[in-house]
């Protein structure tokens, strides 16, 4: 599995295949993007976005080839999120999930994320739980 830089190619094959239900427009708003690939297949692709010093906002898009691989695809997540928040000396990340879309809850409970609160209407007309995960001092 490779895991490396994010190309305009990489962004709209995820876009149109994904199994992610948040909003695509995400994916060309962030400051670091990453795609993960698997035979020069692309599984997902995922971005930071700094918000203040310390703080950033992530987000993962994933494919449906992705599934067949879900724990290392996991893993590699896991080791991308703390590299990122150790490279960025981040104290605190966020990343919003619709509050029906249990597989992508599973996915950030899995991450280390812990659920803060419901914000009403930020999907729209929907809901999204903000889920958070802190850095270990």
């Amino acid at each position: 599995m490779i895991f490396r830089e994010a190309t305009e190619r990489d962004l709209l094959y995820v876009a149109q295949r994904s199994i992610s239900r948040g909003p695509k427009e995400m994916l060309v708003k962030t400051d670091f993007v990453y795609a993960l690939e698997d035979h020069g297949e692309v599984l997902a692709v995922g971005g930071l976005k700094l918000l203040l010093p310390t703080t950033g906002w992530v987000w993962m898009v994933w494919t449906p080839k992705a599934l067949e691989h879900r724990m290392r695809v996991y893993r590699t997540a896991k080791e991308w999120l703390e590299l990122l928040m150790q490279t960025h000396r981040l104290k605190r990340v966020m990343a919003a999930v619709e509050c029906d879309f249990f597989a992508a809850i599973r996915t950030v409970e899995h991450l280390g994320f812990k659920q803060e609160s419901v914000m009403q209407k930020f999907f729209g007309n929907e809901p999204g739980y903000l889920y958070c995960k802190l850095a270990e001092d």
